[in-house]
């Protein structure tokens, strides 16, 4: 599917529950590109250029982590939006390559949040915001790097 000039801010894709969005190229849209929440699945997209986040992860009726794994995501205002309150599972996202957001590449929430084998550069902005909310979060074999912003930052 390709997903673009949407002009309400909502969202391009909404994905919850058990659905997979796979292979789809969001772009252009005033607001999300793509939102996951619950055990859904965000795999190989193409998302770009979207007035707000690439993909926003929340928890809808169940506290089941998704996964967000494969995309290719730029020139939002964050690549990836964690939206899930204190004491709910965050998902794991892996093997996306994240770049040329113009806030921060991954913003953490949520309880046992794992990052793991991403690429995140920022040329503004930090790479990843752990947010106070987020707990037992792992970060790792991520290849990070900001020109002028944090690599790692907890808010």
């Amino acid at each position: 599917n390709n997903v673009y000039g949407q002009n309400a801010t909502h969202v391009g894709i909404n994905i919850a529950g058990s659905s997979i969005g796979q292979n789809n190229t969001v772009h252009g849209n005033a607001g999300i590109g793509m939102q996951v929440a619950d055990n859904g699945q965000l795999l190989n997209n193409d998302i770009y250029a979207n007035t707000g986040a690439g993909i926003t992860y929340t928890v809808g009726s169940y506290n089941i982590s998704g996964v967000i794994a494969g995309n290719h995501i730029d020139s939002n205002a964050i690549g990836i939006n964690g939206a899930v309150y204190s004491g709910y599972l965050g998902p794991l996202i892996e093997n996306n390559l994240v770049y040329q957001n113009t806030s921060s590449g991954v913003v953490v929430t949520g309880i046992g949040a794992k990052l793991i084998n991403n690429t995140i550069y920022q040329s503004v902005g930090s790479a990843i915001v752990v947010q106070a909310s987020a707990s037992n979060v792992t970060i790792e074999n991520n290849i990070l790097w900001s020109d002028l912003g944090s690599i790692v930052g907890v808010a």
